[in-house]
This record gives structure tokens, sequence and C-alpha cells, in this order.
């Protein structure tokens, strides 16, 4: 069990997306469970670690059998595709959740073959009656108890740390999960009725410049100088520096969209390539029996 020992020397940094990735992960496996089930989850913590200062920025599942015992193979599988995008990310510790278990320093010396001193985020989803995080974050410390040394679990102090990019994800979550409007979602709706009204009065304009031009409306020259001192200050704004700007932004946007066709194209290939296997090796043991 967790003793009530607060330690001060490691600083910690959790980030918000670590906390919505369990909650996440929990109310999927409630759901698979039901509303009456009793459901324990568990996953790595993800991030980077410099002496004494920790940051989690991420996390990821893995399996846990019956007797307690994680599932490695599946865990360096996860933890070899998640490497492949964020490199320089390692396991900082593991998380589950519920109330402390006997049976959790046994799967945290699991956890320290990737890591010589493994965090661990416990999550009490049943706790609602604390205004604060149902989080604690703990470690293992040494602890004589009766004259013999004993490993318990001691508190660390962490503090939540949040990019300006995690903060409108989060605020657009909050928001579209209550029914409500995110701060994303206002901006974005005020933007497109900005671009369909100036579209609106574009083709407007167009549209009166060729009927003037076709003879269908007598001329109105006051407002055909608006017209055309409005056209006069568009080249002001035709610099090399804009130009240069905005190709640069239009090339990273097709990068962006091309290495994610790219990553969609990849991962049809390995699930294609993983049936194939899964095939090859039925049809193979199909063979042996004759």
């Amino acid at each position: 069990m967790a003793d009530d020992q607060i330690k001060g020397a490691m600083d910690v940094k959790l980030h918000p997306m670590v906390i919505v990735n369990l909650s996440d992960h929990y109310t999927r496996e409630k759901v698979k469970g039901g509303a009456s089930s009793k459901v324990r989850i568990y996953g790595l913590l993800l991030g980077q670690q410099s002496g004494r200062k920790v940051e989690i920025s991420s996390s990821l599942e893995i399996l846990v059998d019956d007797n307690k015992n994680i599932d490695h193979n599946f865990l360096k599988k996860r933890l070899s595709q998640f490497q492949r995008v964020f490199s320089h990310d390692e396991i900082l510790g593991w998380y589950a959740t519920g109330k402390s278990e006997t049976y959790d320093l046994g799967l945290h010396q699991q956890i320290e073959q990737y890591n010589e001193s493994p965090l661990f985020l416990l999550l009490d989803p049943d706790n609602k009656a604390s205004q604060n995080l149902p989080i604690s974050l703990l470690e293992t410390t040494v602890k004589i108890v009766d004259d013999k040394p004993r490993i318990v679990f001691t508190k660390v102090p962490f503090s939540i740390e949040t990019t300006e990019a995690e903060r409108i994800a989060i605020d657009h979550v909050a928001n579209v999960s209550t029914g409500g409007r995110s701060l994303l979602t206002s901006h974005l709706s005020t933007l497109q009725s900005a671009v369909k009204m100036l579209n609106t009065r574009v083709k407007i304009i167009t549209r009166f410049v060729q009927d003037t031009n076709a003879g269908k409306i007598p001329r109105d020259e006051g407002l055909l100088r608006s017209i055309n001192a409005l056209c006069h200050l568009l080249p002001a704004i035709d610099i090399d520096k804009l130009q240069e700007d905005f190709l640069t932004e239009y090339n990273d946007a097709l990068l962006v969209t091309y290495l994610a066709t790219i990553t969609k194209t990849s991962n049809a290939i390995n699930e294609m390539i993983e049936k194939f296997n899964i095939t090859y090796d039925r049809h193979t043991r199909r063979r042996g029996f004759y």
C-alpha cells in the first residue's frame, strides 16, 4: 500500500493528455464490461527524464494477465511503434486505476527492466468527493519496519504542465463532450462565416462588372471608380516576402498531407502483411497434419 510520506526531491511535470488517455482507456474498458463490472486498466507512462526532472507527456496501454504478469511482447511492439514517431521518449513508469493493491509491487518490479526507477501513477475513478484530481504519483523507497527493510510506495509531488496545442485540444474536448462549444469551434465558425461573406460580396462585384460590360445595366461611374480603387489595393500586398511566406506555408501544408497519406498507406500495408502471415501460418499448420 502507498505510504503517506511525500518526497520533494523529484520535479515531475504531468501533461493533461496523459490524464485524457487514461480516462479514455478506462471508459472504453468500462463500457465493454458493463456498468456494474469492476475494471482495472494498466499502461505505460512515456516522456523524457533528465536527472530528477521528469516530464510525462504520453502513455500507452499494456496487457496484464490474470496472474498479474505483463505481456512483454505486446509491450515491446507498441513501444517500438510509438518510438518511430517520438524517438526521444522513453518509459518513465506505468499507471493503473482503482486502489493500491498488494500485487502492484510485483508489477512495478516487472517495469524496472525498462527503467531502473519507474514511477507509478494511480487514478481512483471512484473518488468523486475530492475537489482535487484523484491521482497519486508514487515511487518505491526502502523503509525500515520492525528492524527489517521493506519496499513501500512513496508519494511524489507533481504539477500539471501543458502546451498551447494541448490547451486548445483539452478545451475543445471538454466543451464538445458536455454539449457546449469550444473556443476553437467558435473561432473556426467565425472565420468560416467571414470567408463566406467575403466570397459572396466578391461574386456580387464580379457580376456587377460583367453585367455593366455587357450593357445589361447602366454604367455607374462612381461605383466603378470605387471598385477600381479597391482592385488597386491588391498589388500593394503582392510583395516578394509575402509570396515567399505563402509558398512556404503552402508547401508545409502539402508536406503534412503527404506524410499523413504515407502513414495511412504504411498502416494498411502492415495490416495486410499481418493478415498474410496469419493466413500463411494457418495454411502451414493445416498441411502439417497430412
